[in-house]
């Protein structure tokens, strides 16, 4: 999971589905609904800046796409880049 400026991105992570059904399971079994109340249930690794300043792409790799303007970035990302 990235963790940028120590603020966590669990929707750009990349999980073990196993492991998450578990959690769910689990969760929903004592009453548990939101989405968000499963990552303490997961054995998480993070990404912080520095490793993400490494990777390919940098930080532009681990943006969200909400916007048709995020999206167009992403695009120019991937042209420039590519």
């Amino acid at each position: 999971m990235p963790r940028i400026e120590g603020h966590d991105n669990p929707t750009i992570a990349a999980y073990n589905r196993s492991a998450v059904v578990r959690a769910c399971e689990k969760a929903l079994g004592e009453g548990i609904t939101a989405a968000r109340n499963i990552l303490p249930r997961l054995r998480l690794s993070y990404l912080e800046r520095e490793a993400l300043d490494r990777m390919p792409y940098g930080l532009q790799c681990v943006f969200d796409v909400d916007t048709p303007d995020d999206l167009r970035r992403a695009e120019e990302i991937l042209l420039r880049e590519g």
